[in-house]
């Protein structure tokens, strides 16, 4: 039959693509999991600190003096409130639409599977089993209505990969900025992975904490060998005493005068010491976290630019689908206006036989793979509290959150 052989191919096409995108069989990623990616790094991007308090606090820089010091800071501030936008427009104009996307999927296979589905009555309308007349002009409303909510979620499927679009070159916008505010921290001794790599080194580099530890524990040891040397108790400043006396006596007692000094020298020392150990642990701990802000947003556009391409690529396909859908139905649609016209015989009975062959094969596919669409788009919100301060610490709470829904 010419129907077979024109739609049905073009039927087996569609529910391929439709198959393709809800599985990622060509991404390795499933459409669920696209979804759960791509509000994972949007979300994580929307704790980004972006006011100048916000940043001020979360980097621990105690004044907003000091915030002048840093030629980084501003660059940074205005990045993380660009990211924070692009996130927002992905909730408000991405986001919500894939979702609605999805519902239409589901919402359109269920009803036309099952035995009682719209398929099935329009077999009914042009080929009765019950005696009754056939009514082929009902059965050109209810296509007609099928087709006009195939070219909505058409339509709807359009704006969110113009959508999606827009957000990937949002966010390739801010690229560029993150670059110049890496080279900015990299020039900063203060904030510099040089910096970091030489307060994290071993005890043999000088100035690592290491270092200023063990520094901390040996003089610590002599200031208590030299206290036990000195009688037991240390001198409050230097004091030159002149002892008449027996020689012996007056060398016993040059001896504890001499130790309880170098013990008062050896303290100040340890003090001086304990003081550059704490300087060196608030330097390390700002540095760190600088990097933290900075690796936070350069990881996420990293993995997030290409994770957008693939839903462009994802919806693609769903545009393509619902658009080959309303081809189809449209030449269902001439087909059934054409049996109108025919007159009875073997001509008509083979177009209407052909019709409903169709809307049986349809029914059988939409069938097959309604229970993954229903598994697809189940659940599409994450509720996940990041609270953990890496993307990968929060990629992999957010997934686990995810599967065990």
């Amino acid at each position: 039959m010419e129907i077979q052989e024109q739609s049905l191919t073009e039927l087996d096409k569609i529910f391929n693509n439709l198959t393709n995108y809800l599985k990622g069989e060509s991404e390795k990623s499933t459409l669920r999991e696209n979804w759960v990616w791509l509000q994972m790094y949007a979300t994580h991007l929307l704790r980004l600190p972006n006011t100048s308090t916000s940043l001020q606090s979360s980097l621990k820089i105690k004044s907003s003096i000091e915030i002048t010091g840093y030629k980084w800071f501003t660059p940074m501030l205005r990045a993380n409130q660009d990211l924070d936008t692009v996130s927002k427009f992905f909730f408000s104009d991405v986001f919500d639409k894939m979702t609605s996307l999805g519902n239409g999927l589901q919402n359109y296979s269920t009803e036309v599977t099952g035995e009682d589905s719209v398929f099935t009555l329009i077999s009914s309308l042009v080929k009765p089993t019950d005696g009754s007349v056939p009514d082929p002009n009902s059965a050109l409303d209810i296509l007609s209505d099928l087709k006009t909510t195939a070219q909505q979620n058409a339509s709807l499927a359009g704006d969110i990969k113009s959508n999606l679009t827009t957000f990937k070159a949002k966010l390739e916008k801010v690229n560029p900025n993150l670059v110049f505010i890496k080279k900015q921290v990299e020039k900063d001794d203060r904030t510099s992975m040089t910096t970091i790599n030489k307060l994290n080194g071993g005890v043999k580099i000088n100035g690592s904490i290491k270092h200023l530890i063990e520094e901390i524990r040996k003089d610590h040891e002599e200031y208590i060998s030299d206290l036990e040397k000195a009688g037991g108790a240390a001198v409050g400043g230097v004091v030159f005493v002149c002892i008449i006396g027996p020689v012996g006596f007056v060398a016993a007692e040059g001896f504890a005068v001499y130790y309880a000094i170098k013990a008062k020298n050896m303290s100040d020392k340890i003090e001086s010491l304990e003081k550059e150990l704490d300087e060196a642990n608030e330097k390390i701990e700002l540095a760190v976290t600088v990097q933290n802000v900075v690796k936070t947003a350069e990881d996420s556009l990293k993995d997030l630019i290409p994770m957008t391409e693939m839903a462009i690529s994802k919806t693609t396909y769903i545009q393509n689908s619902w658009t080959g859908i309303v081809s189809s139905l449209d030449f269902i649609s001439a087909k059934v206006s054409s049996s109108i016209k025919m007159k009875d015989g073997e001509e008509k009975l083979a177009a209407i036989n052909a019709i409903v062959y169709y809307m049986k094969k349809a029914q059988q596919k939409w069938t097959v793979i309604q229970p993954l669409i229903d598994e697809m788009v189940k659940d599409p919100y994450i509720t996940v509290d990041p609270k953990s301060q890496t993307i990968s610490e929060f990629f992999k709470k957010t997934k686990e959150a995810s599967l065990a829904q």
